[in-house]
């Protein structure tokens, strides 16, 4: 952890025998209180000064007090990385607990669901992860016994896993039939007139085709989705359902969507009917609800702009 990346209070200094040594400085305090020279210890200790100040007594009663605790104790101490997240997650849960009075961490809260609705239905899986930030939030309080140990927390993992497994599952099959109904997904297609060619990726990035056997097997379920045939009505074996599979896999990691991508390869062929036939229980275009952006080869697009960012650091 770099210097600027130090909570607020919290300053190294560099000894002259090149070891790095920590100290604490609040304005409260008259002169600096050296930490030492190990990183996790001097975070530890300066969480638990924030922990003296705040919140009143070290006793919570209300959830947004334990909130804002996790926000200004917690959060700064974690990887730089997950902050921003930790950030918004923890922002959004105090809008929603604010909408119902700040409830006591006793009394009767609002049932998951009414969570995943003041949400909105194209934030399922973002909902999700704020639900379980919340069950994380709890148990570190009650490791330092901000809430009683055995006081158990309103809101369960189980069933928010069951709901956004059902969510992912949806945009899943929003994905499958995105590319199975796209000309792209035919390797040998053309733009269509109205579009423009995606710029030429250097050859290095350019993904290898298949052999001419999954070529066979995926055009076959592709051109009989893009004639307007049903998905679910479409019967395929293993060999065609496994390689059409693996190419879904590969298309959304070059798209940017490496956890779609994840689903993509963990689904068992004989699943991908049950997964096609969920656009039959919803009436909208896209089950899911969400705005699928594919066929950008985002993923690759972004290494290159990498790769040449560093080039030019270097030659500088």
């Amino acid at each position: 952890m770099s210097k600027r990346d130090l909570p607020l209070g919290l300053r190294q200094r560099k000894q002259n025998s090149g070891k790095v040594h920590f100290y604490l400085k609040t304005a409260a305090m008259q002169k600096e209180s050296p930490l030492g020279p190990h990183l996790e210890a001097a975070l530890v200790a300066w969480r638990n000064h924030m922990l003296e100040l705040y919140p009143v007594n070290r006793e919570a009663t209300r959830i947004l007090t334990v909130l804002g605790t996790f926000r200004l104790v917690e959060i700064p101490i974690r990887d730089t990385r997950s902050r921003p997240a930790l950030q918004k997650q923890i922002s959004a849960l105090e809008n929603f607990f604010m909408k119902y009075n700040n409830p006591e961490l006793t009394a009767m809260w609002p049932a998951t669901e009414a969570y995943f609705d003041f949400r909105g239905h194209s934030h399922e899986l973002r909902a999700g992860a704020e639900i379980r930030c919340l069950i994380h939030v709890w148990g570190w309080a009650q490791k330092l016994s901000l809430i009683a140990p055995n006081q158990a927390c309103p809101w369960v993992g189980k069933v928010v896993g069951d709901r956004v497994r059902l969510a992912v599952r949806r945009e899943l099959c929003d994905a499958l039939l995105n590319i199975a109904g796209g000309d792209d997904f035919l390797l040998h297609a053309q733009p269509a007139a109205d579009e423009r060619p995606a710029p030429a990726l250097p050859p290095h990035l350019v993904p290898v085709h298949h052999p001419a056997a999954d070529l066979t097997r995926h055009t076959r379920f592709a051109t009989q989705t893009q004639a307007g045939v049903d998905p679910v009505d479409i019967s395929f074996n293993e060999a065609e359902a496994t390689s059409f599979l693996r190419l879904a896999a590969e298309r959304l990691t070059w798209d940017g969507r490496p956890d779609l991508a994840r689903e993509a390869r963990r689904l068992h062929w004989t699943e991908l009917q049950a997964i096609l036939s969920i656009s039959r229980t919803s009436a909208t275009s896209l089950p899911s609800g969400a705005k699928l952006v594919l066929r950008t080869q985002r993923s690759a697009r972004l290494t290159e702009l990498r790769r040449v960012r560093t080039t030019r650091a270097r030659r500088e």
